[in-house]
């Protein structure tokens, strides 16, 4: 598949909406607390997102590029304002056009969510 400009824009507007969503469905005043319960595993987080996303995306810290230039490292998708556990749910589960549909169970979320924190830089 050939990567456009176009279709790059397409990513970062459906990310930047996705994460607008999020924003405007998250309260201020609590805590983010993940829907099962838990705070989930990085190890488990990093093992799901190699074994789900890493055809595409760059999953593990310190490689150079992602499979698919056009897919965000996990590392931009970690450090992009904003990127609460909902707003990753939202993306992960939404329509993008070179993004397979994915189903992800609420405790994988947050396995892949406690894995992203592992990579947000001064935090």
């Amino acid at each position: 598949m050939r990567v456009t400009g176009q279709s790059c824009l397409m990513r970062t507007v459906a990310l930047t909406l996705a994460l607008s969503l999020a924003a405007c469905t998250a309260t201020t005043t609590a805590p983010e607390s993940p829907a099962s319960g838990s705070e989930g595993d990085a190890a488990r987080g990093l093992a799901f997102a190699e074994a789900t996303c890493g055809s595409c995306h760059r999953v593990a810290a310190g490689l150079e590029m992602s499979p698919y230039p056009a897919a965000p490292p996990f590392e931009e998708i970690a450090n992009t304002p904003g990127m609460t556990r909902l707003a990753l749910g939202v993306w992960m589960q939404s329509s993008h056009p070179s993004m397979p549909q994915l189903v992800v169970e609420p405790e994988q979320l947050d396995d892949v969510h406690a894995y992203l924190l592992t990579l947000k830089r001064g935090g």
